[in-house]
């Protein structure tokens, strides 16, 4: 607990940097002032920010980039030491995400020689091209294959060729990533055994939707055991209560790509 003398100083110190910012002196100069000076310079600072973010945002969706993280889940069975998951979300493939893109990023996961892939949706973006989606897709080595779960945008934004879509895309993915080998888990779990130690993969429908449904999904997963949940959307997190959830692996945020100020809007909870 601070000492009365502590609160009152730092209260002074507090009140001392209010008189000296640069707003607080175009209101209290003059209100005619600060109509002129401080809300231009307000809109000039929130003008360059803006101009930042734009452009922060359309420099970064181009930039590739490999993170590596350490993660320890509660039970998990030594046979397990050692695994590696690699993660890919939100290509939002044809626009704004071009092809070479798309390129790096399956060629960097596959020289990490994972041994599984699990892709968090958003996959296609008003793409005419979407079989050259796949063509990267089914390039994509992981000793024990690779999953997936649909994103927001695989529902009612825009159809291959701009019609409205429902669930055109997430239908075709479901179907177009199987003849590829891809577990595509829409409330749908598998299990990765090595020997008699079970490790949990539980994928979940999209939240804004309102298709996600935890029940169909965590169906036979015995509690106690080792789950790792694949939701587009972060958010997720807020509708599994006490579902035996490990680790929450997600994209959606795009890993903060617009920035202000070259900070994140938004930086993702890992």
């Amino acid at each position: 607990m601070w000492e009365d003398s502590q609160r009152r100083e730092w209260q002074v110190e507090m009140a001392q940097a209010s008189r000296e910012s640069w707003l607080f002196r175009c209101i209290h100069d003059s209100p005619r002032r600060f109509w002129w000076r401080g809300v231009g310079e307000i809109g000039l600072r929130l003008g360059v920010l803006g101009m930042n973010s734009l452009l922060g945002g359309a420099l970064n969706r181009t930039r590739v980039e490999v993170r590596r993280y350490r993660v320890f889940l509660p039970g998990l069975h030594p046979a397990f030491r050692g695994l590696r998951i690699a993660q890919l979300s939100d290509f939002h493939f044809g626009w704004p995400t071009a092809e070479p893109v798309v390129r790096e990023a399956i060629d960097l996961v596959n020289r990490e020689e994972p041994d599984l892939v699990v892709l968090t949706g958003d996959y296609y973006e008003r793409c005419p091209r979407k079989d050259r989606l796949l063509q990267y897709l089914g390039e994509l080595r992981a000793r024990e294959g690779v999953l997936a779960v649909p994103g927001n945008h695989e529902y009612g934004i825009t159809s291959f060729r701009g019609e409205r879509r429902g669930e055109v895309v997430a239908d075709y993915c479901e179907e177009a990533f199987s003849r590829l080998g891809i577990r595509y888990l829409r409330n749908a779990s598998w299990t990765l055994q090595r020997g008699e130690a079970p490790l949990h993969f539980v994928g979940l429908d999209e939240i804004w939707t309102w298709r996600s449904d935890p029940v169909a999904a965590f169906r036979g997963i015995p509690d106690g055991e080792p789950t790792v949940v694949l939701a587009h959307n972060p958010d997720a997190r807020c509708m599994l209560g006490d579902y035996p959830v490990s680790l929450l692996m997600s994209g959606h945020t795009h890993g903060g790509q617009v920035c202000l100020g070259g900070r994140p809007l938004h930086v993702p909870t890992f």
